[in-house]
């Protein structure tokens, strides 16, 4: 006989269900207590301006979070990344906290709004995932954009070049070199 529960999401052990019944299926144990917490709002913005929203147990830890929106987006290499904040009075955009909780850090009210930022840079060969290489240079074409990111004259045709291909492909998806053009590169 299967328990009737509403619906919402389910924390079991470090362990988030959407329904009750894809937790049982999953851990299908015996005498296991399933424990519903109050769920808050997250919505994530990525450099693109793409907004993902998910919930999370009101207690949740910022590294629950960077995992949950990383796990969407199918990102493993998640270590490069934080999330980011604004902060209310003074307009700063502060980093997460990873160990602590949010609700301690945000003092705004749900849904708590959120950036995902690349936090460690590193030599480009060393990212294997290809949506990490993307959400990768997706954060360094803003930050050029935005003037909070210098490049020396050596490196911007190559990070245009990775940019391009982060955004479009290899080129013999796009077509001919002249065929940038139209994409604004």
């Amino acid at each position: 006989q299967r328990n009737n529960f509403s619906r919402g999401s389910y924390f079991v052990k470090e362990k988030y269900f959407d329904t009750f019944f894809e937790m049982e299926e999953v851990l299908n144990a015996p005498g296991l207590e399933v424990i519903r917490s109050k769920m808050v709002d997250f919505m994530v913005t990525l450099p693109n301006h793409t907004t993902y929203s998910f919930q999370l147990p009101y207690d949740c830890k910022g590294q629950e979070c960077l995992d949950k929106i990383c796990y969407i987006l199918g990102i493993i290499e998640s270590d490069y990344f934080g999330l980011k904040f604004t902060e209310r009075q003074t307009g700063w955009k502060i980093w997460l906290n990873n160990r602590q909780q949010v609700k301690h850090q945000l003092t705004s009210r749900p849904p708590y709004q959120l950036m995902l930022w690349v936090k460690y840079y590193t030599d480009i060969n060393l990212i294997l995932q290809p949506t990490t290489m993307n959400a990768f240079f997706m954060t360094v074409k803003r930050q050029i954009k935005e003037g909070s990111l210098f490049l020396q004259d050596a490196q911007k045709g190559t990070i245009g070049a990775f940019i391009a291909q982060a955004e479009l492909g290899d080129i013999a998806e796009v077509g001919a070199p002249s065929g940038l053009v139209q994409y604004g590169y």
